[in-house]
């Protein structure tokens, strides 16, 4: 039986098409499904469209309303993944880390500094990284980008002009993608204790 990973879209650069005002959210979670189907053979993707925001417009209303979205939700899945702007990606990972109380699914962000759209973005691999550390069982919020998987409380957006963006602040990374495939360090994944509650 197939892995079924909810992909919930709340905007930002991954999802984005040009305007007269430049680039601002605009593709749905359909559309990026569509996109995503040659990353994930064997698993069930399902899209939700959340919001369509700019990341530097998301507040702790929104954060609330995600972490209460995942609550209502997270039993019909194996995995959940962000779709997230990269301005407050951080942000939003380390929230959803405290509201997100012993969680039992994977919980995973990710963006882009291109969008989807773009023939050479980064977002086509971030998205294999996620969906597939959504699918690993491995309970807990995470970040993804630049083939690596990050706990969503140490997580910090470090550069802005480079695919590399985000690092691990004083923890190791707990998963990396390497010619070997998507290498989990279970070693370094939360325990997780007590029942799960928003």
């Amino acid at each position: 039986m197939k892995k079924r990973i909810l992909i919930i879209n709340t905007g930002g650069t991954l999802s984005s098409v040009n305007s007269e005002q430049g680039l601002s959210p605009g593709l749905s979670s359909r559309e990026i499904l569509e996109e995503l189907h040659m990353v994930s053979k064997n698993l069930e993707l399902e899209t939700e469209d959340f919001c369509s925001l700019d990341s530097a417009n998301i507040f702790p209303e929104d954060w609330a309303a995600l972490a209460l979205k995942i609550g209502q939700v997270y039993l019909n899945y194996d995995g959940i993944v962000i779709i997230h702007g990269t301005d407050t990606l951080a942000y939003t990972a380390s929230m959803l880390s405290f509201m997100l109380q012993n969680v039992p699914l994977p919980v995973v962000l990710t963006g882009s500094q291109l969008s989807i759209s773009h023939p050479v973005a980064d977002a086509m691999e971030n998205c294999r990284c996620a969906i597939h550390m959504a699918a690993s069982g491995c309970a807990g919020v995470f970040a993804a980008f630049n083939r690596k998987v990050m706990l969503g409380c140490r997580t910090s957006k470090v550069r802005s002009m480079s695919f590399d963006a985000f690092d691990s602040a004083n923890y190791p990374n707990v998963a990396e993608i390497s010619a070997l495939g998507l290498h989990i360090k279970k070693e370094l994944l939360p325990e997780k204790k007590g029942v799960f509650r928003v």
